[in-house]
């Protein structure tokens, strides 16, 4: 069940990869619904969410995406809308429920909807033939697996691991998990979180139904052409589903190709006309620069320090463009009076899974500014010196203002609102 976000990376083209997934043989497509506060999601989805808003998308776009899909596209794979429960409330439940069973529209996955809450949403789901499918961790409790169990239809959504989605390089044990799960229901289980490769997926077979790929479908196809991508999504289902190479080795561009040939041969060994040449493409240059960041706690509280913790890391993740993969080590630091938790609890629920992270106290020296969390990076970057972007925030805007931004400014590159900064510890 691999993942497209509706209007990422254009809305022209998350249609046309939906078509390539089905034609590569998805056996079902999850399509998400771009919103600004995205809490389940890593920053790799995240991101797609935030290029999508941009370009306007809305619930109703991606309830039309999926009539275009069956009217004049002929998908006959069942659907479902990933999505928050806010803009779902702002459309209005029945005429939500309405609407998308018209186009084609299966079911609704939305992770920040309880079970205990769902009441309303369900009743207007089986209204209309559709399919609420809640989610489980690995943290749920039994009497929480009851409750989704007397609430499920379609499937049920077992997230692999406690934090957000996003690509991994290994799942954990999913045995015993599972098994509480299945003693409670009988329908169809999905894995999803972290899935990544055809090892994952003959992971999750061996204990569930279906496997939903998101991330790492997302961040290969970011990495190929554009002329590529439509067959590249194909073949990662392929590979995926076992009856292909995997990860699919994607045919460079024609300027590429051409860079790569043996400078003055054509490929049958002919000479080829000096006129005709093509420079070879320069070699990337990869280095490992420093990332500096600070901001203030208002209080000292597990709560305050994640979310301070991790606008500082949202804020550096887009303004220099870092993926988890990028990222060499991180260092976090705190005044000595921040205890209540380690802000570097921030980084793995963005999903940096695999990044060695430490955390340790400041120096208490005295008349220092107080309640301060520092980060400092080090990523694998193609940027200069001159091109990395610092942020200061909050009160810390004061130890470096010239790479300070205010409330506003964090807002702009968050794409959401943020806490006003407007107390100190």
């Amino acid at each position: 069940m691999p993942y497209v976000t509706a209007g990422y990376p254009t809305p022209q083209r998350s249609e046309e990869w939906v078509l390539a997934l089905v034609r590569g043989g998805a056996d079902m497509i999850e399509i998400g619904v771009p919103f600004s506060d995205p809490l389940a999601d890593g920053a790799t989805v995240q991101r797609t969410s935030q290029t999508a808003l941009r370009h306007g998308v809305t619930l109703a776009t991606a309830v039309a995406m999926t009539r275009r899909l069956r009217e004049s596209h002929g998908v006959t794979v069942p659907i479902c809308l990933m999505g928050y429960f806010n803009p779902m409330l702002q459309y209005g439940l029945e005429r939500l429920a309405a609407d998308s069973a018209a186009a084609g529209v299966d079911g609704f996955i939305v992770p920040d909807l309880p079970a205990e809450e769902s009441d309303e949403l369900l009743e207007v789901c089986r209204q209309h033939g559709l399919d609420l499918i809640f989610l489980l961790a690995p943290t749920s409790t039994d009497e929480r697996i009851e409750a989704v169990a007397r609430r499920a239809s379609g499937f049920v959504y077992c997230v692999s691991l406690t934090g957000v989605t996003g690509q991994r390089a290994a799942l954990p044990d999913l045995h015993d998990y599972l098994a509480r799960v299945r003693v409670r229901t009988d329908i169809p289980l999905a894995i999803g979180f972290g899935v990544s490769t055809p090892e994952h997926v003959r992971q999750v077979g061996e204990v569930a139904d279906g496997a939903v790929v998101a991330s790492a479908l997302i961040n290969f196809l970011d990495g190929v052409p554009e002329e590529e991508q439509l067959l590249a999504a194909e073949q990662f289902v392929r590979g995926l589903r076992g009856e292909a190479p995997f990860p699919p080795e994607v045919a460079a561009s024609p300027s590429v190709q051409a860079a790569l040939e043996p400078r003055g041969r054509k490929p049958d060994g002919d000479p080829v006309p000096e006129s005709a040449l093509v420079e070879p493409a320069p070699l990337r240059q990869i280095s490992c620069r420093g990332i500096r960041g600070a901001t203030t706690i208002e209080s000292n509280t597990a709560e305050d320090i994640l979310e301070a913790t991790t606008d500082l890391l949202e804020a550096l993740i887009r303004l220099n463009d870092i993926a988890p993969d990028d990222v060499v080590s991180a260092i976090f630091t705190t005044t000595p009076e921040l205890t209540a938790s380690f802000p570097a609890m921030a980084a793995r629920g963005l999903g940096w899974t695999e990044v060695p992270l430490l955390c340790a106290h400041e120096m208490n020296v005295p008349g220092a500014l107080g309640g301060v969390v520092r980060i400092l990076l080090h990523i694998n970057t193609e940027r200069a010196p001159s091109e990395i972007r610092h942020v200061y925030l909050r009160h810390a805007r004061a130890l470096r203002p010239e790479w300070a931004y205010d409330d506003s400014q964090l807002s702009e590159i968050l794409g959401r609102a943020v806490t006003a900064s407007d107390t100190t510890t």
